[in-house]
This record gives C-alpha cells, sequence and structure tokens, in this order.
C-alpha cells in the first residue's frame, strides 16, 4: 500500500502481502471504530481476498497501534438511530470473516472490545500483543452483541465468555492467552506482525484445497450431526483424493522436493 492512499485517508486499506492480504482498518483517530463505508469496505476485501488464487491467508489488524477496533462508531449509531435507520452492517460483517474460504488470522494490538472482539471472534486464529485487552461492555449500554453471545463460549469455557459477558469488563491478553482465546502472545507490534507473516508461510505450505476444505469441515461440524459430519468430509476427500495437488504431493514426496500446488 502506497504512502497515497494511506494520506487520502481511507477507513479500510487493502494490501497484498507475499501470500496473504492484510486488511487493515485505517481509523486511528477513532480507535478504529467501523461505520457504513468501513463495513462495506471490509466485505469488499473479504471478496476481493477469495477470489484471488495467489492468497493463501486473510490477516486483519489495526493501524495505530491503539486498538484492533473498538466496534461500531457510537456517533454513526446515533445519527443512524435518530435518521430510524434499522440497518445492522456489522452481521453481513460477521457473516463475511466467518463464510470466508481462505484461513483469517486476527492480529490484535490494543483494544479488541465490541465488534472489533466480535470480527477477531469469528477469525480462525487470534495472536495478540501482551498490552492488548479484549472486552464486550455492549451489557453496560442495554446493547446486546451478535457473534459475542453465540461464539465466545465455544471458544472458551463458558464461565469465562459470562465473566466477560455479564460484566462488561475487559480481559487482558495474558489470560486470554492462557484459556485459549489467543493463540499466540507476542511482546510488540513488530513481533506481531512477524508472527502473523509466519502463520501464513505456514499455511501456504499446505495444499489449498486441502485447507480450505479443513476449516470448511472444522466450522460447518460444529451444526452437523458426527453423521452428517463424517458425511461432509467425506465428499470433501473425494475432491481432493482425485485433484492434481493430491497427485503433486505424492510425486514430490517420492522425488524429494517441496510440492508445488496448482489447486487444481
Amino acid at each position: 500500500m502506497d504512502d497515497a492512499e494511506q494520506s487520502a485517508g481511507r477507513p479500510i486499506l487493502y494490501e497484498v502481502r507475499g501470500e496473504a492480504a492484510w486488511i487493515r482498518f485505517n481509523r486511528p483517530e477513532v480507535m478504529n471504530a467501523f461505520h457504513q463505508a468501513c463495513h462495506e469496505l471490509i466485505q469488499a476485501a473479504i471478496a476481493r481476498a477469495s477470489a484471488d488464487d495467489a492468497v493463501r491467508a486473510v490477516v486483519f489488524i489495526g493501524e495505530g497501534g491503539r486498538a484492533f477496533s473498538t466496534g461500531g462508531d457510537l456517533k454513526y449509531r446515533a445519527e443512524r438511530e435518530a435518521a430510524r435507520d434499522s440497518r445492522n452492517l456489522s452481521y453481513d460483517t460477521f457473516a463475511a470473516v466467518g463464510a470466508c474460504a481462505k484461513p483469517t488470522i486476527a492480529a490484535i494490538d490494543g483494544y479488541a472490545v465490541g465488534g472489533g472482539l466480535e470480527v477477531a471472534l469469528m477469525c480462525d486464529i487470534r495472536i495478540a500483543t501482551e498490552a492488548s485487552r479484549l472486552g464486550l461492555p455492549e451489557v453496560r449500554r442495554s446493547m446486546m452483541p451478535f457473534p459475542g453471545l453465540l461464539e465466545l463460549q465455544r471458544l472458551i469455557p463458558m464461565g469465562e465468555a459470562l465473566k466477560m459477558q455479564l460484566t462488561g469488563l475487559p480481559m487482558g491478553a495474558g489470560r486470554a492467552f492462557q484459556i485459549g482465546l489467543v493463540q499466540e502472545l507476542l511482546p510488540d507490534r513488530e513481533a506481531l506482525i512477524a508472527a502473523a507473516a509466519r502463520l501464513v508461510d505456514e499455511i501456504a505450505q499446505g495444499a489449498p484445497m486441502a485447507v480450505e476444505a479443513y476449516k470448511r469441515v472444522a466450522r460447518e461440524s460444529r451444526e452437523l450431526s458426527r453423521e452428517d459430519g463424517v458425511a461432509l468430509r467425506a465428499r470433501l476427500w473425494e475432491v481432493i483424493e482425485a485433484s492434481e495437488d493430491r497427485a503433486e504431493a505424492r510425486a514430490a514426496w517420492a522425488e524429494k522436493r517441496p510440492p508445488v500446488w496448482r489447486r487444481r
């Protein structure tokens, strides 16, 4: 991303680095809070990454070092409510993050609260700097989270989830790492970015069709019976087993060389 685009004040920045699409929340003056244009641009960026075969993973990160995102822009929300605008584009954003076929990584540096934490919850992997804070303050505003109420207790013990949900108090990144909400804890932003890049590199070692199938089975099987989960896995394995990449994996192993994936 060049300096001209950043200086233009775009609220969401999109950049492909190596094999990752980086989606950067660029409203540091308001702790990367989201307004309508943010949601539209995030959804468009996810669609762009999903359609790009060169992209193997998507990384979300906030600019400025103070926040990943603090969720909905309250000024924008007040204006929308005053105009009796009932649209809630954040739901579409959460759905887009969760439905992304490519692996998704939330790189959290600073506050990830409200809708910001909910975007991170919809990602596959979360990593954070030690100083980061994660929370759902909605109960103190007589509001109701969406994935914050539906997804959090799938990721951490019920008591830990309810403590966050019922008190509205933020959780430190160290505690989030201890209970598995965060998968890596890093000392600072530089280390965070490097860790995200390493994760992408490791994901890219896998066959792309297999990686995406693993993600699909892991996510969708939560809502399925065991029998239906087994059937889903079998259908996807049938496709992978017949693919050129599966033949390439066998050839690369026999020839003692790295495989060259073609996504077919």
